[in-house]
């Protein structure tokens, strides 16, 4: 359902309470900077559809809907559609853990339903969108130069890095690496050790190192990195 008939920004707000839904398209009219073109979906399932049929610059997403609810809401949604800014609406009270816990799954921000406040939601909005366009460019440009970036979380030892990685490294479509015993299985055994003792003096100093070394993909071929 279109809520805005301006061309504008559109944005597919999915929450099955219509006075919240009200309360959104209000406080977006009062952004000065971007004119938004709202769609209202009741539904993740309905919201999926729209989502398949045309683009949306964002997507504002409550947690509790009829057919999903929760953080797994979040998961369905970024992995059918993951190009484009999720923003989580956790519920009446601010809960910054399950807020953060939604970022880690693939949204772009949260916000909880009282804080849709006149300033405060349009520029959460508005630097989501901004955010994930730069994100995309990155990506795009990172594999157009065959590059990419990445890191490993000191506490848990968990690798994160650009979606680019993974085909740099010539692992199969739909692997990753999630743990940096999988990066270490791919460095060639000349670089392992120094690489190793690198890696050990990163992680109890707290401090970033760089270092160039090969890897042997699944394929058997040698690249530096």
């Amino acid at each position: 359902m279109k809520a805005n008939g301006a061309s504008a920004t559109p944005v597919l707000v999915i929450e099955d309470n219509n006075i919240d839904f009200q309360l959104i398209k209000t406080f977006l009219r009062s952004e000065s900077l971007l004119t938004y073109e709202l769609y209202h979906a009741k539904s993740l399932g309905e919201g999926l559809k729209l989502l398949s049929e045309q683009p949306f610059q964002a997507i504002l997403l409550d947690l509790v809907l009829p057919d999903s609810s929760g953080l797994e809401t979040v998961v369905k949604l970024h992995q059918a559609f993951p190009s484009h800014p999720i923003i989580a609406m956790t519920g009446r009270l601010p809960d910054i853990e399950k807020g953060l816990e939604a970022i880690s799954l693939g949204a772009m921000d949260y916000i909880s339903k009282d804080e849709l406040q006149r300033m405060v939601l349009p520029r959460i909005l508005r630097y989501a969108i901004e955010r994930k366009k730069n994100i995309l460019g990155l990506e795009q440009a990172q594999r157009m130069g065959r590059m990419g970036n990445w890191e490993i979380e000191v506490a848990t030892r968990s690798w994160s890095g650009a979606t680019i990685i993974p085909e740099l490294l010539g692992l199969k479509a739909g692997r990753t690496l999630q743990h940096l015993n999988d990066y270490l299985a791919l460095v060639h055994e000349d670089y392992l050790i120094e690489l190793k003792q690198a890696f050990i003096g990163a992680l109890q100093s707290g401090k970033d190192f760089q270092m160039d070394h090969q890897v042997v993909t699944p394929q058997g071929n040698v690249r530096f990195v």
